[in-house]
């Protein structure tokens, strides 16, 4: 009987022991809103999985003050209780409340909220840059979007506001998590920064959608002797699932950031890219524009085989 008793003991203990391992106890805490002084504290024990994405959420949160600090970011306006940059209480707030419909941001393939920009795409402060023979009182505003989504988007929209009201957007496609996006959006003339707004709204990727950026550095640039462009490189698939329809996205733009235009294409040779392959891709387009680009953003694009 001693025996019988000491061994549910021991189950026990390994059972709490397992535990305690798996969920791991953190420290929460409520701030002050406007000082970020800490006012209340406690603990809480949480799954492996939900840990590791309070501190990736957490670690983002955290770029994302220091670039606001910086002046690359610009601060949106956020719904109630979201918390915008700058506040220290709303981070800690988003990041404790779970995921659901009223919290979560735009379903799957649905835009963003219209008329407000999506606090998870911070844009950047943008450069007015002339638009040269047109007038000197025409701009074009160039900048790039950050994406806090942890998913791939479908397309980033940046829209423009002049005195409160519309004036342009455009839609830029393939976004990979955590991915920036280049905007380049002509102005009406005689339009400054003090009356410029810049908001940014999402269409989600469909399930099963992959994608990622290659770095400009691994891409090389051809001229070609019938006055087009060639641009080739490899793509390596760094998901943990084999991928088909893989296509190549290319977006060129001169030095100041304006977009001269787009041009894509698909892998040669491979149907199916396998986990961890790689496939060499060349994108040919004939714009003029593309000979003299300094700047290009190369995605690609794939669908779970």
């Amino acid at each position: 009987m001693v025996c019988i008793v000491g061994l549910v003991g021991i189950v026990v203990l390994v059972v709490v022991f397992v535990w305690v391992r798996t969920h791991p106890t953190v420290v929460t805490a409520k701030l002050d809103r406007k000082t970020g002084i800490v006012i209340e504290q406690g603990r809480e024990r949480l799954t492996e999985k939900e840990a590791q994405r309070r501190i990736r959420q957490s670690a983002a949160l955290a770029r994302q003050e220091r670039m606001v600090q910086k002046g690359q970011l610009r601060p949106q306006a956020a719904g109630p209780g979201v918390g915008a940059p700058g506040d220290p209480a709303g981070m800690l707030e988003r990041m404790s409340r779970p995921a659901g419909p009223a919290n979560s941001p735009a379903s799957p393939r649905t835009p963003s909220t219209a008329g407000k920009g999506d606090p998870m795409l911070q844009v950047g402060i943008p450069a007015l840059v002339s638009a040269g023979a047109v007038g000197d009182d025409y701009r074009i505003a160039c900048g790039s979007v950050l994406s806090l989504y942890d998913e791939p988007l479908a397309r980033v929209t940046v829209a423009a506001y002049v005195d409160g009201e519309r004036v342009q957007a455009r839609d830029y496609p393939y976004v990979p998590p955590r991915g920036t996006v280049r905007y380049s959006l002509p102005l009406p003339a005689g339009v400054d920064s003090s009356r410029l707004k810049l908001l940014a709204t999402c269409v989600r990727a469909g399930p099963g959608t992959v994608i990622w950026e290659v770095p400009q550095a691994e891409v090389s640039r051809k001229p070609e002797l019938d006055g087009s462009t060639t641009w080739s490189g490899r793509a390596r698939n760094r998901a943990d699932v084999p991928l088909k329809d893989v296509v190549i996205y290319i977006d060129f733009y001169d030095r100041d950031g304006v977009w001269g235009g787009a041009a894509q294409g698909r892998l040669e040779g491979a149907e199916v890219l396998g986990v961890g392959k790689s496939g060499f891709f060349r994108v040919k387009t004939t714009d003029l524009k593309a000979a003299t680009a300094e700047i290009w953003s190369v995605r690609v694009v794939g669908v779970k085989y």
